[in-house]
């Protein structure tokens, strides 16, 4: 069965400070409708907007309600010194699976990238390569990827892309490389399972039932079901993806009952985009 796994937002109370409550909710809300893979402090995690601290003690919180082998978390940063103090610490909480975006500010070369994960590597958890050119704005070339699979440096792959045919090269690259391959972006989804090992899914905050409900139909091949799920999946992502990332996630949130506050400042909503994405979610019998 394809893997689902939710790339969770933070939820935050008025005064913008984490709502440790909302993530019980959260939690319960997936477990409910079937999900129990989670992906935190991510770029739908505003991950960027929490010092060491929030991370931390969102990460234990959030243990108490799922199993450790259910959890991937971030420890991106520019810096190894600062990755490497972040993953140790969530070690110590039972952290087993992390994953990071390669730096991202002071961008390095394939010199620089080995350094990175091989000291990631060293602390002994599982670890991922999130990649997300989307977010980031640049690619790792391939041949760089690779050197990190070939010396055994990267357990798995997040590939966040609008590009097909970049998507295409990872999936190739799978089945001539051993490792484990997760699509990140919900638009994507039928050519995820297609060829990938699962889906860490931003749209599964507010609808995970579909996500569930397309990962029992994926062993009987392709179908009209899959099909018209996968449709309601791409349409989702397109009006929740928006500017200020990830407000569209709250904004459908809060009409699917699940109130996770906003984003932390500078961050907005767009008052133009909740009734586009209330009525989408009625449209589609959400």
């Amino acid at each position: 069965m394809m893997r689902i796994i939710t790339a969770m937002v933070t939820p935050f109370n008025l005064k913008e400070e984490i709502d440790f409550p909302a993530v019980e909710q959260m939690i319960s809300f997936q477990k409910k409708n079937g999900i129990n893979e989670f992906w935190i402090l991510g770029t739908t995690g505003e991950f960027n907007m929490l010092n060491e601290e929030e991370k931390v003690s969102l990460v234990r919180k959030t243990l108490e309600k799922t199993k450790s082998e259910d959890l991937h978390v971030g420890v991106s940063s520019d810096s190894v010194f600062n990755a490497i103090r972040l993953a140790k610490k969530f070690i110590d909480l039972g952290v087993g699976s992390i994953f990071s975006l390669s730096p991202i500010y002071h961008r390095t070369e394939l010199k620089g990238l080995i350094t990175y994960f091989d000291s990631l590597r060293k602390t002994g958890d599982r670890v991922t390569l999130y990649y997300n050119p989307m977010a980031t704005g640049f690619n790792i070339p391939l041949v760089y990827i690779e050197k990190l699979l070939e010396e055994g440096l990267i357990d798995a792959i997040k590939v966040s892309t609008n590009n097909f045919q970049e998507f295409q090269d990872f999936i190739n690259l799978r089945k001539r490389t051993k490792f484990t391959l997760f699509s990140g972006n919900d638009s994507m989804i039928l050519e995820a399972l297609l060829g990938t090992d699962g889906v860490v899914s931003s749209v599964s905050n507010f609808a995970p039932e579909l996500f569930v409900e397309i990962s029992k139909k994926a062993s009987e091949g392709l179908s009209t079901d899959i099909i018209n799920i996968t449709n309601k999946i791409k349409k989702l992502s397109e009006v929740t993806i928006m500017k200020d990332y990830p407000t569209g996630v709250k904004i459908a949130m809060k009409y699917r009952g699940l109130y996770v506050g906003n984003c932390r400042s500078p961050l907005q909503e767009d008052p133009n985009a909740q009734s586009v994405i209330y009525f989408t979610l009625k449209e589609l019998e959400l």
